[in-house]
């Protein structure tokens, strides 16, 4: 649920979001995305992260909430402004 609406995500997409929240208010390194995905480190695929990030910006669209991309580094989970 996020900003009092349910919806239904795919297994990656939850995972993604909880680690976004899990750095709130930091960012969150792709490095740190992709361990929160598969649960070890690997290498490369940050087009599978921008994938579901931008399933998950239209998910948060109208909720308040977004998602930032910090160049190089990795996505922050931020309030709209």
């Amino acid at each position: 649920m996020i900003g009092g609406k349910v919806f239904r995500v795919t297994t990656r997409e939850a995972q993604i979001f909880a680690t976004l929240e899990e750095y709130y208010p930091r960012v969150a390194t792709y490095d740190q995305i992709m361990l929160g995905i598969f649960g070890e480190k690997t290498y490369g695929q940050p087009s599978l992260i921008k994938v579901h990030v931008c399933a998950i910006r239209k998910y948060l669209a109208g909720t308040g909430w977004t998602i930032d991309n910090v160049h190089g580094r990795g996505y922050r989970l931020a309030r709209e402004i």
